[in-house]
């Protein structure tokens, strides 16, 4: 029992510490292309090539765009949250909630957290996969962590990161945005 809520307490510090480090990063570290991939309308959806994405009802959605574009597909949160004395809030779904950003007059996604195991990613990684599933669907190349079972993968301006608990099983599961200006 403490060592599953160890786990669980080193998987919100490692998230904790991704959204400050992602935060510092200056404009220059920031990508610089000119707009963000375009999100799949309409047709047979299709992933933006490059990237991580969130799969919402069958369809792609990336997470680079604004949050405009994103809740046009996912539609309007059960509730939401302003963070005191910021332009930041936490948009709360069914199986997941979003924290955004302000760059200028345009909100952005910052993360998306899975919460429900009826949540996955586009190669059906959910909440309760195994550490092998998460290694069959996106290969052994992740960045290394010193913390044991955290996986965490980089692709296209989007983090995505697995946390295995007991049985290896994944039990914190997030999508960070590294567009952070």
């Amino acid at each position: 029992m403490k060592l599953s809520i160890k786990r669980l307490f080193l998987a919100a510090l490692i998230l904790a510490l991704a959204f400050s480090f992602a935060s510092c990063r200056s404009k220059n570290e920031a990508d610089t292309s000119e707009s963000p991939p375009p999100t799949a309308t309409g047709g047979e959806p299709t992933a933006p090539a490059g990237e991580f994405v969130f799969m919402f009802d069958g369809t792609p959605v990336s997470l680079l765009e604004p949050l405009t574009n994103v809740q046009a597909i996912i539609g309007e949160p059960s509730s939401e949250e302003k963070k005191p004395d910021s332009t930041g809030r936490t948009l709360y779904y069914e199986g997941f909630y979003i924290t955004t950003f302000q760059a200028g007059t345009i909100t952005y996604v910052r993360a998306l957290i899975i919460t429900e195991n009826t949540v996955s990613t586009t190669e059906g990684i959910t909440l309760g996969s195994t550490a092998e599933d998460v290694i069959a669907a996106y290969g052994e190349e992740y960045e290394y962590s010193s913390q044991p079972g955290v996986y965490k993968y980089t692709r296209g301006g989007i983090n995505l990161m697995f946390v295995t608990g007991e049985e290896d099983r994944v039990t914190s599961l997030s999508y960070l945005n590294l567009n952070i200006s």
